[in-house]
């Protein structure tokens, strides 16, 4: 990066949070060249993200997620996007003004410079006051959080926007830009040239439409974000702790029923009151039937409790006219609180009883600037099928790459079009169509439909946006991308034909070769190996993320699982140096890594901490980057010598802290603990872990002390964590000391994975290990947990039960027609109501990969960087397998199949790479 280049923005330069609160502006910088450039080099970063387009092109989108602290930019050599004579450099600079689960505000920027090499000379451009910049007035600002793990619901009205990425156009009326700091000044620390590829993008396209219909949404819905009309300045992503009462009036032309809806992004734990009584859902349907009174009908809402997601929403439909208005004054809504957790307000749930308490003088309206103004997520997923079917000609010429069209027919109603992606995929939306002007096209992405045949909506998650239309031929491209396999394509107020072109998706993973392959002569572990190469795809961008669809969120301990797995699919060791190095950063303001980096949500998951010291280990043997293991090192003494001083219990000398405790979605009893036994024996492992890269180092002290640790802590876990009645480890020590009496299967697996557990011992859980002793035992919830239940069996040479185990568990989503794997079980007690699971791509799941090329092609390495590799394959009741696994050094083929005579095993491998068959 130029450090002549400044950080700039559009409109204030003062670093005013409220007012920078979901943002886009427009940047432009024309310039003219005399010759063709040989090569153009671009540097650029942007808080919080930018999209760049070059004369017109989309080139990247950015920055890779990093900490403010050691922040990242982008360099791109553009000089096949630039030409002889006029050039424009375009950039959309969107600021969150909140965090998020992928990155940390500080205040919002620009920074880019540009070094060109033409024939005899040199070109620099960097941002400065002479960029053009203006605010995107097609953006709306006021849409609700996508989660809390992202950012807005995107919603663009065309009719608004501007022929801006045109080289001609004319942008004297936008103002200067705005210098905030040099480049190495501001909030920004240590800029960092990207250390990973830009992400791999593919066009994709439906390959059906499935379903058209007629719909209306519902009448009224409204919104605000209470948590920034409470903490206006608080921009962390953390829990919330909601203490106050939400007020409005319905007004209603008519006396009338209404359908009361179930909300889907709202603050938790609340309970409204429709003049004074109170709503219940019956849970069978999404709405409870409702009277309003013609006139006012007073709603309260009481928030109490904790609560990851900011909004107050209401979702109601009725026959006739309805509005709502705030009954304390103006606008819409008014709020009095936070109050005191103890303060006697849950009981106020009526305009009668607030008038007689003091409270009433407590309300503030909600500002215009935090209602929500739009909800498209909340239209979408609410609105109901009407009579009629709707006149579409054509309909396959949409989902084909050609100038034909699909002619949508005018219509008062609105018009729902479901289109079918074929797989999952991770992916921008493009759509490219003739129209009228104002057509409203609201979206949404799903994964999947539930058990009953209905669209499985996304809850906690706008998974949409909205477009409206100009008039005429026009593009839209989504900023945000998502993880679905369904998209709904909502279209109101048609008031003539529209044609459609295409409608795309822009796959977006990291940066890869397809190496990895398996065939056998079992069709149903070919299928799974399929939908777990097409999950890590998916679950691949500038990290390892948890999930396309729900967070794109890089949780440390699942980085752990999907590294091994990505290693045996694609040798993708770039991806993984990246994600063994974000973690260690999170310890400059925490005393063990937070689960999920970088995020400003700041909270250690404490398994994930320990599972990240296993990556780092896991990351040398694989790759032998011996520079990495350096890098890293330090900060994992630095964390494990946290864990000594800070949280090992004097009484017991296990590891104690107040964290979240989890390990797998099931009922392990591990909330109301500091002392946890699968905490514990991951902090072994990560000890053993630790050793082994302080003897790579040479570091002969450090080893000892990591091992005597280790040993210090079984001893510890079997002296306090051993039930003798009920012959297993149990799961915790309850905070008031009392022990758990729930005995897990996830936990005691860790026990014999880990060698934790005495020879003695083991006989008696190596039983519920394996799912033969189930009586009072806390059964596995997902495929992550699993996978160290398949480490167990085949460090013991149980490969019989490693292959039932994934058909057993794996098939079932097969069967369900899954292109990609599970979250969880279809059995686990997170699985929401009429599905399997909630998120239906989890990169966590994909273990069957991993085993698959290790065990059954039997490639196994032997030395750091696969130097020396054993090809030993299991093949159980298979006939034949073939595949090719990558290393560092190349790929090995590997093929095997029965004969008469035994097994016939060919290979061919690196020169470099030394072979022992077994």
């Amino acid at each position: 990066m130029d450090t002549q280049a400044k950080w700039i923005f559009c409109g204030s330069d003062k670093a005013d949070v409220s007012s920078f609160v979901n943002i886009r502006v427009l940047a432009r910088k024309r310039f003219s060249l005399k010759a063709d450039a040989s090569q153009a080099m671009f540097s650029i970063t942007a808080d919080s993200r930018y999209r760049l387009f070059v004369n017109g092109k989309w080139v990247n989108d950015g920055p890779a997620r990093c900490f403010p602290w050691k922040y990242s930019y982008d360099k791109i050599d553009i000089a096949n996007y630039l030409c002889k004579g006029a050039n424009v450099i375009c950039v959309v600079a969107e600021h969150y003004g909140e965090d998020t689960f992928q990155h940390i505000v500080t205040r919002p920027g620009l920074l880019c410079s540009l070094e060109i090499r033409t024939l005899g000379m040199s070109k620099h451009i960097v941002t400065d006051s002479s960029w053009k910049m203006i605010i995107d007035s097609s953006y709306n600002r006021q849409s609700g959080r996508i989660s809390c793990q992202m950012a807005y619901e995107e919603q663009t009205d065309a009719r608004k926007s501007l022929d801006w990425l045109d080289v001609n156009f004319d942008d004297s009326k936008w103002e200067n830009a705005k210098v905030i700091a040099d480049a190495k000044a501001g909030p920004w620390k240590n800029l960092t040239e990207r250390d990973i590829p830009l992400l791999a993008r593919e066009e994709v396209l439906p390959v059906r439409m499935i379903q058209t219909r007629f719909v209306k949404p519902p009448r009224l819905v409204e919104g605000f974000n209470l948590k920034r009309h409470i903490w206006p300045e608080r921009t962390d992503a953390n829990y919330r702790e909601f203490h106050c009462i939400v007020i409005t009036n319905i007004k209603s032309s008519a006396n009338q029923q209404a359908k009361f809806y179930e909300t889907t992004c709202v603050v938790d734990n609340a309970e409204y009151y429709l003049n004074g009584k109170r709503i219940r859902h019956n849970g069978k349907n999404s709405y409870s039937i409702v009277r309003l009174n013609k006139g006012d009908n007073i709603l309260i809402g009481i928030a109490n409790g904790i609560s990851h997601f900011d909004d107050v929403q209401l979702i109601l439909d009725a026959p006739k006219d309805i509005y709502i208005t705030n009954p304390l004054g103006k606008g819409k809504w008014a709020v009095a609180g936070n109050f005191e957790q103890d303060e006697k307000y849950i009981s106020y749930t009526s305009l009668e009883k607030l008038k007689k308490s003091g409270i009433i003088n407590k309300f503030q309206p909600v500002s215009e600037g935090n209602i929500i103004t739009a909800d498209v997520h909340a239209g979408v997923v609410r609105q109901e099928k009407l009579d009629g079917e709707p006149k579409i000609i054509n309909s396959a010429n949409m989902l084909n790459d050609n100038d034909e069209t699909t002619i949508i027919t005018p219509s008062k109603k609105d018009i729902e079009i479901m289109l079918d992606f074929d797989k999952e995929y991770n992916m921008y939306i493009e759509l490219e169509l003739y129209a009228p002007e104002g057509v409203v096209i609201d979206t949404h992405c799903f994964e999947a439909f539930k058990y009953d045949g209905t669209p499985q909506y996304t809850r906690h998650n706008r998974s949409g946006f909205r477009y409206v239309t100009k008039a005429g031929w026009q593009k839209f491209l989504s900023m945000r991308h998502f993880g679905a396999r369904y998209l709904i394509l909502t279209f109101r107020n048609v008031s003539d034909a529209i044609k459609i072109k295409r409608i795309k998706g822009h796959f977006i993973h990291h940066h890869l070769e397809h190496i990895g392959q398996f065939n056998s002569s079992d069709y149903m572990l070919n299928k799974i190996w399929d939908i777990g190469k097409q999950t890590m795809l998916c679950c691949m961008e500038d990290t390892f993320v948890d999930c396309p669809t729900y967070e794109q969120t890089y949780w440390v301990g699942d980085g752990r699982n999907e590294a091994l797995i990505a290693y045996y699919l694609f040798g993708a060791y770039d991806i993984a140096a990246r994600c063994v190095k974000l973690p260690a950063l999170s310890l400059k303001y925490s005393p063990l890594t937070i689960s999920q980096v970088p995020s400003g949500w700041g909270r250690i998951l404490t398994a994930w901490s320990f599972l990240w010291v296993q990556m780092v280990w896991e990351y040398y043997f694989h790759s032998a980057d011996e520079k990495t293991l350096k890098r890293v090192y330090p900060s994992v003494r630095k964390m494990l010598d946290n864990c000594i001083e800070q949280f090992t219990d004097p009484q017991t000398n296990l590891l104690s802290i107040d964290a979240w405790n989890m390990f797998d979605w099931t009922a392990i009893d591990e909330w109301n603990s500091k002392i946890v036994t699968h905490n514990n024996a991951f902090l072994v492992q990560a000890y053993h872990c630790a050793a082994k890269m302080a003897k790579v180092l040479n570091l002969t002290a450090e080893k000892n002390k990591w091992l005597k640790r280790a040993d210090i802590t079984i001893k510890a876990i079997n002296r306090h964590l051993w039930d003798e009645k009920q012959l297993a480890y149990i799961d915790s020590i309850h905070s008031d000391g009392t022990k758990s009496e729930s005995v897990s299967r996830p936990v005691n697996t860790l026990m014999l994975l880990y060698e934790i557990a005495p020879a003695k011992r083991a006989k008696l859980i190596e039983p519920i290990v394996l799912g033969k002793r189930t009586k009072n035992i806390v059964p596995f919830g997902s495929p992550f947990a699993m996978f160290y239940l398949l480490e167990y069996l085949v460090k013991c040479g149980k490969y019989a039960e490693l292959l039932k185990f994934i058909r057993e568990n794996w098939s079932p989503m097969l069967e369900f027609g899954a292109t990609t794997c599970w979250e969880t079980f279809c059995d686990s007690n997170c699985s929401p109501e009429g599905a399997p699971t909630r998120s239906h791509c989890h990169g966590w799941s994909a273990g069957p990969n991993y085993f698959l090329g290790r065990y059954i092609l039997g490639v196994y390495p032997l030395e750091p960087g696969f130097k020396r590799v054993l090809i030993s394959p299991q093949c159980i009741d298979l006939e034949y397998a073939k595949g090719v696994v990558p290393t560092p050094v190349g790929s090995i083929f590997v093929e095997w199949r029965k004969t008469s005579k035994g097994i016939g095993i060919k290979f061919e491998a690196p020169s470099e790479i030394k072979i022992l068959l077994d």
